[in-house]
């Protein structure tokens, strides 16, 4: 990649609404997503003229035991 810029980011996520299924006559509710720690970092930049590329890695962590990565790929071709 040539152009290229890279990036750290973190965040705080604070969620107000309890998300959960009705399962039956049950509830269950997801525990420890209200209040969120998030960090991400990755790179982005032009390949080629008419190409554009990036990467993201990135976690949250919650408590009791909460936690999502994700890996986040793409491109883009300008024409």
């Amino acid at each position: 990649m040539n152009k290229g810029l890279g990036y750290i980011e973190a965040n705080w996520i604070h969620n107000t609404n309890e998300y959960g299924v009705l399962y039956g006559e049950h509830p269950y509710y997801m525990e420890g997503g209200s209040d969120l720690g998030e960090l991400r970092m990755g790179l982005e930049g032009r390949m080629t003229t008419n190409w554009l590329g990036w990467l993201t890695l990135g976690t949250q962590r919650g408590r009791h035991g909460y936690h999502n990565e994700t890996i986040l790929a793409g491109l883009r071709y300008m024409f």
